[in-house]
């Protein structure tokens, strides 16, 4: 495959675990590729440059982003991008942004609400 055909892989199973609002597994995307987790891992750091798990947390995050500009509240965004917890978004939201959702939320109202 080539490193396109992995993002999209990927990025459709991303895509399919945030549309049924559950988290997405690297082990289960592995096995449905059928393959090893370490192998899916391996791969997609060949082609991607980052690990599996870093790639589909950096999905979730631009998901959550995204949904941080509606009016649902943290928890519900929480779960909608997949994470399961909200404190394990808080987590990941914070490595991936530097910042924590409710800030970022309001920077981008203001940015909206200034002429």
């Amino acid at each position: 495959m080539t490193a396109e055909e992995w993002r999209r892989t990927v990025d459709a199973y991303v895509d399919e675990c945030l549309g049924l609002r559950t988290p997405p597994r690297v082990t289960e995307l592995a096995a449905r590729m059928g393959i090893s987790a370490v192998r899916l891992t391996r791969r997609i750091r060949t082609n991607l440059g980052v690990s599996a798990s870093h790639y589909i947390k950096e999905r979730q995050v631009a998901h959550a982003k995204e949904l941080l500009a509606g009016d649902a509240t943290l928890d519900e965004i929480a779960i909608a991008a997949g994470f399961g917890t909200p404190r394990t978004f808080f987590r990941a939201f914070g490595r991936f942004t530097g910042t924590t959702p409710a800030a970022y939320r309001n920077v981008k109202k203001m940015s909206v609400a200034s002429p």
